[in-house]
């Protein structure tokens, strides 16, 4: 099963038979003319510095091409703007070609069209699934709005002769694929809508034909998603969380994951196709307010992430080397996205002045430790449309060796210093009479009788707690690891005994952070039971798309 399609257009610029398309690009120092003459579709790539005079004659050439000339040149090209009036001699190309000029090419005349709304490419899933609906995530130009544009879906089905029957199911951009659709392959087109073209420009299939498979409701993820079929309205004081590691590809289907860690689970449900059908299932049905997703791959951003979310705006940060990273995901309709920012967990340590006094007192050994780790933080600074509150968003992916737990207790005390920090930075920025309140997400790859657990929730590390210590007994972290801040947890709760479940580890290590002063925890949504993970043994399986299950919860302000 493919994991999703993406084309690219060029033909879909030209416009109609009648126009000149010219696309200019802020900061380029070239731009393209494209238009059709002859039968023939022309590209010029041309210098907005040159005189336009020079374009001209190279569109007479080009144009030329194949007709008998008796002169041996080109065709005769001459520009005019909107009044009729011939431009100015030695104007450049960058002002010359104007919105509404007349070009004409030989006996044929055209309108220039500057940088009009244009359709470069599409990604969906490989496969859609009845009864779920279908965005395509698009890459345009100069689209302001939906209604820009044109949308037709066809279904194309295979009949007992062997013949190819088609019908356009719908032209709306979304699509639920139905139970008709079954054993058919869909394909989309998409154009620009433009009234002031007469005819209007052809349909340019922007996507190949995918196909459509049976209902997949004996998804793990159904019976959480009874819990969540509800959202909240733009104006609630409650909001639903989701932290989830939704398992990168390069881990699933390296030789680690399909002969080391994961031998237990199907083949085909580690693939990359299976899992992002899934995962573009399983997302939208937790109406989250606000998500929070670790081990994200570019690859997969648009498909299946944002294809399955358009309702949602989002922040991705990457690790370096390592491929994937985090997204943070947040409700269009409910808050204005005010800054994101990203910080280097090693970069913080060794640089900020906030951490002066930690790096010092942290043993030099530990110190080393830390360089070549990737781990990043993400802070994203959310605004309530409702009422003006804002909201600061942590997320993070600590590091997951087992046997390095003091990193992992420096890179929460970091974390904690980092919001702290920031807190400070927005609540003198903004002019809201309350401070901001403050949420953290993350795989944290220690449970809750960690150290880091510990630090977050309790603002201090306990003086004897074992994981001052480094493993090999070598090295202690005397810093007593103080912060400002106190939080309330997801986890440990019990509806909620674990996170992450294979076949060698079983345990919570996933968590939603609440600030104590700003949130109260109204419910956290149940894991299955553990006789449904085990099923196939453990996670992943063809029922779940990643070796751990997302952390839900509702929390709801306390001064509202």
């Amino acid at each position: 099963m493919a994991s999703g399609h993406i084309a690219r257009i060029s033909s879909a610029l030209l416009r109609s038979r009648q126009s000149v398309v010219v696309r200019k690009i802020d900061g380029a120092t070239y731009m393209n003319l494209y238009l059709r003459i002859n039968g023939n579709y022309r590209v010029l790539r041309r210098s907005r510095l040159e005189a336009f005079e020079e374009t001209l004659e190279r569109i007479g050439f080009e144009s030329a091409v194949g007709l008998k000339q008796t002169d041996g040149g080109g065709l005769p090209v001459h520009l005019q703007d909107a009044q009729g009036k011939p431009k100015r001699p030695g104007t450049l190309n960058a002002h010359a070609f104007c919105d509404g000029d007349s070009l004409k090419v030989g006996d044929e005349e055209f309108e220039v069209v500057v940088n009009p709304p244009t359709v470069l490419g599409i990604y969906f899933p490989g496969a859609f699934t009845v009864g779920v609906p279908v965005t395509p995530n698009l890459q345009a130009e100069n689209v302001s709005s939906d209604d820009q544009l044109c949308y037709e879906w066809r279904c194309v089905m295979t009949n007992d002769s062997g013949e190819k029957e088609e019908q356009v199911v719908s032209k709306e951009n979304t699509y639920t694929p139905t139970s008709a659709d079954v054993g058919g392959r869909l394909s989309l087109s998409v154009w620009p809508a433009d009234a002031r073209r007469n005819p209007p420009p052809v349909p340019v299939t922007i996507c190949p034909l995918a196909r459509v498979e049976p209902d997949m409701t004996g998804l793990g993820y159904v019976s959480r998603a009874e819990h969540t079929r509800t959202t909240y309205p733009v104006d609630s004081d409650t909001l639903r969380l989701v932290s989830y590691n939704i398992l990168a590809v390069k881990y699933a289907l390296d030789d680690k994951g399909l002969n080391g860690t994961y031998p237990y689970c199907d083949v085909k449900a580690l693939q990359n196709g299976y899992r992002d059908s899934v995962l573009s299932h399983e997302l939208p049905a937790y109406n989250a307010d606000i998500m929070c997703l670790q081990e994200v791959e570019q690859t997969r951003l648009k498909a299946p992430i944002l294809a399955s979310l358009p309702g949602y705006s989002c922040h991705v940060s990457m690790k370096h080397q390592l491929r994937e990273g985090m997204a943070t995901l947040w409700r269009k309709d409910r808050f204005v996205h005010r800054e994101s920012k990203e910080y280097r967990m090693k970069e913080v340590l060794f640089e900020h002045p906030i951490m002066a006094e930690f790096f010092k007192a942290l043993p030099s050994r530990l110190r080393g430790g830390f360089k070549p780790r990737n781990t990043v933080m993400q802070l994203t600074h959310l605004q309530q449309k409702s009422n003006g509150r804002d909201i600061i968003v942590g997320n993070t992916h600590l590091y997951y060796l087992p046997t390095a737990n003091e990193q992992r207790l420096a890179m929460s005390y970091i974390t904690m210093k980092m919001m702290q920090h920031y807190k400070q930075q927005v609540t003198e920025w903004t002019s809201c009479p309350l401070p901001p309140a403050l949420l953290l997400c993350g795989d944290f790859n220690s449970t809750p009788d960690r150290a880091v657990h510990e630090i977050i929730t309790t603002g201090a590390l306990n003086r004897t707690h074992p994981n001052r210590v480094s493993e090999d007994n070598r090295d202690v972290i005397e810093h007593p690891c103080e912060h400002d801040l106190r939080f309330g947890s997801v986890a440990p709760h019990p509806d909620v005994p674990w996170s992450n479940y294979t076949s060698s580890f079983v345990g919570m290590i996933d968590n939603i952070y609440f600030e104590d002063s700003a949130f109260d925890l109204v419910k956290a949504i149940p894991m299955p039971t553990e006789e449904t993970v085990q099923e196939f043994t453990a996670l992943p399986s063809v029922r779940y798309c990643s070796d751990h299950l997302p952390v839900i919860g509702e929390v709801r302000f306390k001064d509202t």
